[in-house]
């Protein structure tokens, strides 16, 4: 739905993360409307495995973003393509950090 990209706050001096929804899906109404959806249920939560949302808006007529806080690292899927399927261990200690996200957001 959208690219991501590290970016500076120029006023606060710090890293974040830029999500621009895609202009192939910014052309689309239902398109625009979802991502405006994520933006405020983003707002809303408040959990140490989510990020935290930082601004959301438009650039320009249909080129909405949404400023993101910036977490360094690898994504878990990243991960996976890189190194294969997590080891039990690994496993037993991510898992429960992705299911609460999930159910802190649902």
């Amino acid at each position: 739905m959208g690219s991501v990209f590290l970016a500076t706050d120029q006023t606060l001096g710090r890293y974040v993360a830029l999500k621009v929804l895609k202009p192939e899906v910014a052309q689309r109404f239902e398109g625009n409307a979802r991502f405006a959806r994520e933006a405020r249920l983003l707002s809303r939560l408040s959990h140490p495995n989510i990020v935290t949302l930082h601004a959301f808006g438009t650039m320009q007529p249909g080129q909405h973003y949404i400023v993101m806080e910036y977490v360094p690292g690898e994504s878990l899927e990243d991960h996976l393509l890189r190194v294969g399927p997590l080891t039990p261990a690994i496993f037993c200690h991510v898992f429960p950090q992705i299911a609460n996200a999930v159910d802190e957001a649902h």
